[in-house]
């Protein structure tokens, strides 16, 4: 089998070269926002066993909660790009990571349906700037002939980020409900 080069379109120049610095100290704090975006987001679904128990809700009531993240997630995302193209990009990144820690926060003190349903709505806020904005912020910092390369790398954080977001919050809440249990069983 023959081994085909395939060369640029004429007037397209590909340089050879190295990434910037700066660059790549921006994907890696985009690589971490976005392992820690999708560990978030994930971590509900590990523990949705024991949470469902401790507020007493149904497959129905998890099904809802989990319907109002990808609804507000999936709406929210075109406004946020479109803010994301009309202002710095890193700001709209910022944002999203501070209106997701609150509802991070407010997801973990949840004591009802209709606390985790609303946290979990503004989580979807949140992360709806993220990934447009983040995207974009990749491509400014990227020259073309790097972009998907950088692009395959990111993406790889969104994957560990649910996979670890999965193990961490099942066995984080099997160990804190088991402990739970031995201390009400010794007492």
């Amino acid at each position: 089998m023959k081994h085909r080069t395939l060369t640029p379109p004429a007037g397209l120049s590909i340089a050879k070269g190295t990434m910037s610095p700066f660059a790549m100290r921006a994907f890696w704090v985009l690589f971490a926002i976005g392992f820690l975006n999708y560990l978030d987001r994930s971590i509900l679904v590990g523990a949705a066993n024991v949470v469902a128990h401790e507020l007493g809700l149904g497959l129905n009531a998890l099904g809802f909660i989990a319907s109002a993240f990808l609804i507000v997630y999936t709406l929210g995302t075109i406004p946020m790009g479109i803010w994301a193209d009309h202002t710095r990009r890193k700001n709209v990144v910022a944002f999203s990571v501070v209106v997701w820690s609150i509802a991070t926060t407010f997801t973990a003190f949840s004591f009802n349906f209709v606390s985790l349903f609303l946290s979990r709505m503004v989580l979807g806020v949140g992360e709806a700037g993220y990934l447009p904005a983040g995207t974009a912020l990749l491509s400014d910092y990227f020259r073309r002939e790097q972009r998907s390369r950088i692009m395959s790398w990111w993406s790889v954080s969104s994957l560990l980020g649910i996979f670890f977001g999965i193990v961490i919050g099942g066995v984080a809440v099997s160990y804190t409900h088991l402990r739970a249990h031995e201390t009400g069983r010794n007492l």
